[in-house]
């Protein structure tokens, strides 16, 4: 089997928790030590077709993730959000967040880059910088580069792989952070502009604030949590009004969002061979592996057992 023509099946069948460590046994993988492994596909004639036998299924980001589309269109959900990526999409998934492929054209291609979670703590010339543009990404990870960004996005992200593989040049790593800062600056604009306008429309709509510090509570505490009324008295409103502002601003129940954000990380534990149902139970808070089954079963459709058998 080609190792392009099977990139998209190597990532989704070996990487439900997706970390450097994981990525760098892919065909094609460079690694540059423990923080960096990147991918290019964007050459390679070969088709990366998701078919059916592997659709929907939720990946655990562990680290940093860095998508850049050039060509075809991939359909991915990312922590409840859907999202469509075609040529010049960028997409940037921060650790512990659930990603969820959905389907993936013939045609797609893509540039791939995954760094540890220390990263943001080992780039100290400009880790507040970068923290900065991960509390932007949580809200939206995918933006549309177009023109002078777009170029130059992919140029250096290129120069970047190229660099990757210059194995025996001892200044590599130092290299890999200027390149990882350069793609940061290319992105900057786009995103700060629309995170311009998303302060802009928070101040004057209470009821989007309300909902986006729900959904904020909601990625901390869902292990632990999972009634309206922890996430209620966390805003000091009662648990009906918060259900109709969640309601009015995306269309699901506060209760659905919840165990829907239970029910992705289930899936992705469900899917790692090296933990088992009781495990996933109690890294969830159930009180025991009975409760959790019932729960995802009433959701799913299926027990834990056969879903992990699926």
């Amino acid at each position: 089997m080609h190792p392009i023509k099977n990139f998209i099946f190597y990532t989704l069948f070996n990487m439900f928790s997706l970390s450097v460590g994981t990525l760098c046994t892919l065909p094609d993988a460079i690694q540059v030590n423990d923080e960096f492994v990147l991918i290019d596909n964007t050459n390679s004639p070969h088709v990366t077709h998701l078919t059916d036998a592997w659709r929907d299924t939720p990946v655990q980001m562990d680290g940093i993730l860095v998508i850049y589309c050039t060509s075809g269109e991939i359909n991915v959900n990312v922590a409840l959000d859907n999202y469509i990526m075609k040529k010049d999409y960028v997409c940037v998934v921060t650790p512990g967040t659930v990603v969820e492929i959905l389907s993936v054209s013939r045609d797609f291609h893509c540039m791939m880059l995954v760094m540890s979670r220390n990263f943001v703590t080992l780039s100290q010339g400009y880790a507040h910088e970068l923290l900065n543009l991960f509390q932007c990404l949580q809200r939206k990870p995918c933006y549309y580069l177009k023109g002078v960004a777009a170029e130059r996005y992919e140029n250096i992200f290129r120069d970047a792989i190229k660099t990757a593989a210059w194995t025996d040049n001892p200044k590599r790593v130092s290299m890999m952070h200027s390149y990882v800062f350069m793609l940061y600056c290319c992105l900057y604009p786009v995103v700060s502009t629309e995170d311009m306008a998303y302060q802009k429309e928070k101040s004057v709509s209470n009821q989007k604030a309300i909902f986006f510090k729900f959904m904020k509570l909601l990625q901390e505490h869902y292990r632990e949590e999972r009634s309206v009324q922890y996430y209620a008295d966390c805003m000091n409103l009662t648990p009906k009004y918060l259900s109709k502002i969640v309601n009015l601003e995306s269309g699901n129940t506060a209760s659905n969002l919840i165990d829907n954000y239970v029910i992705l990380e289930a899936k992705a534990l469900l899917k790692q061979s090296d933990v088992n149902i009781q495990q996933v139970s109690e890294k969830l808070n159930f009180p025991n592996q009975n409760t959790f089954g019932k729960f995802f079963k009433r959701i799913v459709g299926m027990t834990p057992k056969e879903y992990r058998a699926s």
